[in-house]
C-alpha cells in the first residue's frame, strides 16, 4: 500500500503523484495489489485550471482499482496509516512542510 498524506493540492504535489501512478502503470511497474490511498478532500482547490484534468485522471485510476480515497483522518490516527503503508508519500513543493515527515518517523 502506498499512502499519500496531506491535502490533495498542487503545493502537496498531488498532480505529480497522479502522473507518477500513470507512468508506473504504463510501464507495468505496479499491479493490482498496489493501492494508492489519497485523502477524499476537494482536489486541487489551489489550482482550479488543473483541477478538471486531474479529477478525470483520478477517476480513471479509481475505476482501475489503483486508487482508494479515504475520509479525513484525525491526527492521532495517522500513525495507523503510517505503519500500515509500505510507502508513505510526503510530497511538498514547500520546504516548510517537514513536520509531516517528522510525524511519520516518530510513529514507529
Amino acid at each position: 500500500m502506498v499512502c499519500f498524506i496531506g491535502e490533495p493540492s498542487y503545493c502537496k504535489g498531488i498532480d505529480a503523484l497522479i502522473d507518477a501512478i500513470e507512468i508506473l502503470k504504463k510501464n507495468q511497474k505496479i499491479n493490482a495489489k498496489t493501492v494508492f490511498f489519497i485523502p477524499k478532500i476537494r482536489l486541487l482547490r489551489d489550482r482550479e485550471k488543473l483541477k478538471e484534468i486531474y479529477e478525470q485522471k483520478l477517476i480513471k485510476l479509481i475505476k482501475q482499482g489503483l486508487v482508494l480515497l479515504y475520509q479525513s483522518v484525525k491526527p492521532e490516527y495517522m500513525p495507523i496509516f503510517y505503519r500500515a503503508a509500505d510507502i508513505v508519500v510526503l510530497p511538498s513543493r514547500l520546504l516548510a512542510n517537514i513536520l509531516v515527515a517528522i510525524d511519520h518517523l516518530m510513529s514507529f
